[in-house]
């Protein structure tokens, strides 16, 4: 799953992102890798500033999204943050060292999700993928950025069961997503789960 995670990543997240000619004086050609990540993978870490712990900010769970998991496929950089055009644009890297912008996609967005990045929490709130649109998701608490340590990749931690307001009451989720979930719920097929699209097959 990790590799066709990372395909999807390479394929689709970076898609502003090619290398590019830089300036006398410096290396004939650069991509991500040059400045964040490691060999060929631009997902951090290594962060910017060589950071690898996951409880820095600039590193955090960017891993655990971009590569995919047993539970959902891989988010493309384009659902936190814009991309460059070019690695040596004239707004990037930032000329004034800001950290940065996030910046939520349509995933992260799906109506009527109001997604907030809070930098001095280190939280994102109101997001789909966090299951902000789903029952009960105004009382959950927002997930840490910097907690890489399972405890918040729970089936609870997005939604309850049932998962929403119109849904009908039961736990067997495999008797109408059984293209997603097995019986007992685990998920067979992270690619269409918390991809935007209710698969229902009865």
């Amino acid at each position: 799953m990790r590799g066709l995670g990372l395909v999807l990543l390479l394929g689709l997240g970076q898609a502003g992102c090619r290398p590019s000619p830089l300036a006398d004086g410096l290396p004939a050609s650069i991509d991500c890798t040059g400045c964040h990540g490691q060999d060929g993978d631009p997902t951090p870490p290594n962060a910017v500033d060589g950071t690898t712990s996951t409880s820095s900010i600039a590193v955090g769970a960017h891993q655990a999204h971009m590569r995919g998991s047993d539970l959902a496929g891989p988010v493309a950089c384009v659902e936190c943050h814009p991309l460059p055009a070019a690695a040596n644009g004239t707004d990037h890297p930032d000329p004034l060292g800001r950290p940065a912008s996030v910046e939520f996609g349509v995933l992260a967005s799906q109506e009527p999700a109001a997604p907030v990045w809070n930098r001095e929490r280190r939280t994102c709130s109101g997001t789909y993928c966090h299951g902000a649109t789903l029952r009960g998701g105004a009382d959950r608490p927002a997930p840490i950025w910097t907690r890489v340590d399972g405890s918040q990749v729970k089936c609870d931690s997005c939604h309850g069961n049932p998962p929403g307001p119109t849904h009908p009451e039961g736990s067997e989720c495999e008797l109408c997503h059984g293209e997603v979930v097995a019986k007992g719920g685990a998920i067979i097929n992270p690619l269409l789960h918390v991809d935007g699209i209710i698969q229902i097959k009865l």
